[in-house]
């Protein structure tokens, strides 16, 4: 990649995350305003991803509402759901496979820039808002997002990861330089756990902690 807005280009990325299945990296091309949906083909080589039809699926995503943040996918039965984070909102956008387009199935507003955790444990929707409150949102096979609870206020978390076996949720404070973490008690309830790490450079300590993600296959 190189910087500017055509094929492959790209204005201050943000996130980006790979779904096995299709063999797809998803980049949330911030200043761009759009995600970009990318792969490696057989011989090592990335090019844009293209429906049967031959056209790039990134060009149905282009001209979200406002900076992208963060991108994800969400498994809800035998729908998936692309979950981005433009600057004011989340959205949940819906592959439509008949006319090979992505429509928006649902749009939820937050404070300033968010990112999203997915529970599938409750199928609820982790959802932080900077020097917010943390959303949960349970999200419907059709891709509504309604949410059913919040926690905290003013948290000044950027990045989330969920740990599945201990039902933990983890949450980086890039203002207090630590990892906040959570117990998950059931759907709607959260417990503070307590934080982890200090200002600094050495082992456990963080300078601004931006992201986390947790490694399910260890």
């Amino acid at each position: 990649g190189s910087q500017g807005s055509g094929k492959l280009q790209f204005k201050s990325p943000r996130q980006v995350y790979y779904h096995s299945p299709n063999n797809t990296l998803y980049v949330a091309d911030c200043d761009n305003k759009r995600v970009q949906c990318i792969q490696m083909n057989d011989n090592g080589e990335v090019e844009m991803v293209s429906d049967s039809s031959g056209r790039e699926k990134a060009l149905s995503m282009n001209n979200l509402s406002n900076y992208v943040r963060s991108v994800r996918i969400i498994t809800v039965g035998t729908e998936e759901f692309v979950l981005v984070c433009p600057r004011g909102s989340v959205q949940c956008l819906r592959w439509n496979a008949a006319n090979h387009s992505l429509s928006v199935a649902s749009t939820l507003s937050v404070h300033s820039y968010s990112n999203v955790c997915w529970n599938p444990r409750y199928n609820v929707l982790y959802i932080h808002q900077y020097n917010g409150a943390l959303k949960i949102c349970e999200l419907s096979n059709v891709g509504l997002l309604t949410e059913i609870a919040s926690f905290g206020s003013n948290l000044y978390g950027r990045g989330l990861a969920y740990d599945s076996d201990r039902q933990v949720l983890i949450m980086s404070d890039d203002s207090n330089d630590v990892l906040r973490l959570y117990e998950v008690v059931d759907k709607t309830t959260l417990r503070e756990m307590g934080v982890f790490g200090s200002e600094g450079s050495g082992p456990g300590q963080f300078n601004g902690p931006r992201g986390v993600v947790f490694d399910e296959a260890r």
